[in-house]
């Protein structure tokens, strides 16, 4: 995780440029131990792990000893998953009184699930109530997925800091990472009355909002945030993701473009969410556009590794298999199965290229190699459905779709996809059972729209209907 930095992010660039500049120019360079150690952790941050180990180690040559910098040392070997050595580096730093080594300890321990001896060691820090230090722990335990832990701790600070600002930001921010959105709408909005000129309050109020499926309230307080402060790109990112939601697509591009602009999502990042509205949107022309650009930027960062741009690739071969350009489609899947070998969206993304070319049997190898390693994964199940559905083939689709039903009966809508199917099977006892569970059922108005359907392929389907809505108007009668 890291040792959280007390200086400005400010102070910290600017350390990290005269740090660059000393290295270009190939000449001795002087700081505080500590200091180094911003360097090193803004370096970790970014994932640059040797540039932190070499800025570590410069330190060290000048300051061997130095608690902060062999904090940060060993931070570095648990960020690398190293922990034999982050522990003996831990063990050598002579002030284990010190609560920022304690700290350190705990998260190498709750790294390897000893949570017992972490919360043994966390119980020795001698200023365990005081406030910097339950904020500490808090994350410490949220960051490494142990929310039950950081509740302990929040519950303990609301005797003593219940109305302190920098505490409730605390408590809001656990209860959104905890999914307790209601209560988190409670405490963003007592923050707001403190400071209601604070955009970064609107914005997570406006997150906890979407979360809870509260659109318009959501949209409402990314315009507050930016009555705030009208560069905030984090609201206009979170208002982007709000009208993407709502299926605005020329509004969510706007947004997203702005928050490029204002520094609140990474190019990259901006230019895929731009990517997938025009994809969601249909535009297949505009979404190869942004996706290429993604391609482009990474390229020139020399950054072609990276496991993101696997999702980049497997957009562009959604794109390209609606084109029905295959050979182009199977060939971005295999760069992004270079990445990531094990991708399970790519995978099934080669396996619905196979199906629209025909190539049944390749489509079901594949969709099984992702389903050997994922058999009880509900989603792969529904998704590979869709797959065939899709593309018509309804007795494959119905299989996948049984087993869904099977692992998870509430599963999205499964009960109405197998309630459908029943029905143009002339399945009756199947159509009931299903339909009762569908999310939304198949009514007798829906039947006799689709017996009057000009469209409907006459057959066990229509005698289905006719039979249903005999049926219908029975139960209706009694």
């Amino acid at each position: 995780m890291g040792k959280k930095s007390s200086s400005s992010d400010d102070y910290i660039d600017k350390l990290v440029e005269q740090y660059e500049a000393a290295k270009t120019e190939r000449r001795p360079f002087y700081l505080d131990g500590d200091q180094f150690a911003d360097i090193a952790c803004k370096y970790s941050e970014e994932k640059n792990f040797e540039k932190a180990q070499e800025v570590i180690s410069y330190g060290l040559s000048l300051h061997p000893e130095n608690m902060d910098l062999l904090i940060e040392q060993a931070y570095l070997y648990v960020d690398t998953m190293r922990l034999d050595l982050a522990q003996k580096v831990a063990d050598c730093i002579y002030e284990d009184y010190n609560p920022e080594v304690k700290l350190l300890k705990a998260e190498i321990l709750l790294v390897q699930e000893k949570t017992e001896e972490a919360r043994r060691i966390l119980e020795t820090i001698e200023d365990k109530e005081d406030l910097e230090t339950i904020i500490d722990i808090v994350y410490l335990y949220l960051d490494l997925g142990y929310p039950d832990e950081a509740g302990i701790w929040i519950d303990r600070g609301i005797r003593l800091y219940r109305n302190k600002e920098n505490f409730m930001s605390l408590v809001a921010e656990y209860l959104l990472e905890t999914q307790q959105y209601e209560k988190a709408c409670e405490w963003y909005n007592a923050l707001i009355d403190k400071d209601p000129y604070n955009p970064l309050y609107w914005v997570e109020l406006a997150k906890s909002c979407f979360m809870r499926e509260d659109i318009s309230q959501a949209i409402e307080a990314c315009d507050y945030a930016l009555v705030a402060d009208e560069k905030c790109g984090k609201a206009y990112l979170q208002r982007a993701h709000c009208y993407l939601y709502l299926e605005n697509f020329e509004k969510a591009v706007e947004d997203y473009q702005n928050a490029i602009k204002y520094d609140g999502v990474s190019l990259e990042m901006g230019y895929w969410f731009i990517g997938m509205s025009y994809k969601d949107a249909g535009h297949w022309k505009e979404a190869e556009t942004f996706f290429s650009l993604i391609i482009d930027a990474c390229a020139k960062e020399e950054n072609m590794d990276s496991p993101y741009l696997a999702d980049v690739y497997n957009g562009m071969a959604t794109i390209l298999l609606n084109r029905e350009d295959f050979e182009k489609a199977h060939r971005m899947c295999d760069k992004a199965l270079e990445i990531f070998s094990d991708d399970m969206g790519v995978k099934i993304t080669k396996g619905k290229i196979y199906l629209r070319e025909g190539e049944g049997q390749r489509a079901l190898d594949m969709f099984m190699e992702v389903l050997k390693c994922r058999w009880d994964d509900v989603e792969v199940w529904y998704e590979v459905g869709q797959a065939y559905e899709e593309e018509g083939e309804i007795s494959q689709a119905k299989l996948f779709y049984l087993h869904t039903y099977e692992l998870d009966s509430e599963y999205e809508n499964v009960a109405g996809k197998l309630a459908a199917i029943s029905l143009l099977e002339g399945d009756m006892d199947g159509f009931s059972m299903y339909n009762k569970k569908a999310a939304f059922p198949i009514n007798e108005q829906v039947l006799l729209d689709l017996l009057t359907d000009e469209n409907l392929a006459y057959g066990n389907a229509e005698q289905a209907l006719k039979k249903m809505l005999k049926k219908s108007k029975r139960e209706k009668h009694k």
